[in-house]
Parts: structure tokens; sequence; C-alpha cells
């Protein structure tokens, strides 16, 4: 099939080939240029995946310290409620293991 398509080329009038060979030019180009934004493009979204999933812990983390300080059920579960308001949160937890002297 290749060898047919080469010498239907060669066949043909300079300004065809060139004219084909630009066409596959810049499709490939199309081609090259999307498969690039696709790539950042989740690369971008892996990003902002980990700064979210950064702030989520931070912030339980935070609220779990003040809760267990403050020795508060209700503060506990606020900040259990805060950390399942974010979107893709399936499951938080906050466990609690005291010091033995």
């Amino acid at each position: 099939m290749l060898h047919s398509l080469l010498q239907r080329l060669r066949t043909t009038t300079f300004r065809r080939q060139l004219s084909v060979l630009v066409t596959v030019g810049v499709l490939a180009l199309a081609v090259l240029s999307s498969l690039a934004m696709s790539w950042q493009s989740s690369r971008d979204i892996e990003a902002n995946r980990r700064q979210q999933g950064q702030r989520l812990a931070d912030s339980l983390a935070r609220q779990s310290r003040l809760a267990l300080l403050s020795d508060s059920a209700d503060n506990v579960n606020d900040a259990l409620r805060g950390g399942l308001a974010f979107p893709d949160v399936a499951q938080v937890e906050v466990r609690y293991r005291m010091a033995v002297p």
C-alpha cells in the first residue's frame, strides 16, 4: 500500500506533491499540538488536585488540633464536616492517641 502511494506521488505534478506534503505537515502539527495541550492540561489538573489536597489536610489538621486541645466533640464534628465539604472527599477521620507518661 505504501509502495503504491509512493509510486502514485512520483507520477503526479510537483504542485500536487507540494500540496499533499503541506497538508500532511499541517495535520501532523495539529495532532502534536493537541497531544501537547492534553498533556499540559493533565499536569495542571494534577497540580490543582495536589494543592487542594494539601489545603484540605492543613485545614483538617488545624481544626483537629483545636478540637483536641479544647477536648470538644462538637469541634471534632465540625472539623470532620469541613473536611467532607471538599469535593471528591469520601472519608475523613481524626485519630487521638493519648501519650503515656
